[in-house]
């Protein structure tokens, strides 16, 4: 997919992102690549059965969590594009498949269209 931009963000241990949903202008594809630290992320899916309701108002309907492994790719587009939130909780160490894990520092680079 063309990119037009593309963003640098740092986690450090103990610092999170507040759960969001990308502005409508980035496109119908967002592309993740997780450089350094794997993180817990945790996606929302709204639960859109009035249509008429703002998007910012609907209740949370279904939680999925999962680990982001350390210099992984992920990308979102349908549902988990539009009608999701998603989050990293604040947090020094994270769990995948039972085990816990330390958080190191984490380097995220975003790529959007516009």
């Amino acid at each position: 997919f063309p990119v037009t931009i593309a963003q640098v963000n740092e986690l450090l241990p103990g610092q999170g992102v507040e759960p969001h949903t990308d502005s409508y202008g980035y496109g119908d594809l967002i592309a993740t690549v997780t450089l350094g630290a794997g993180v817990t992320t945790i996606f929302r899916i709204k639960d859109i059965s009035d249509q008429d309701q703002a998007q910012d108002q609907a209740q949370d309907q279904e939680e999925y969590t999962f680990y982001a492994q350390p210099n992984s790719v992920y990308y979102m587009e349908g549902d988990a594009r539009w009608n999701a939130t998603h989050e990293v909780p604040g947090a020094t160490e994270d769990t995948d498949d039972g085990t816990i894990i330390p958080r190191g520092r984490q380097v995220v680079l975003v790529f959007r269209h516009v």
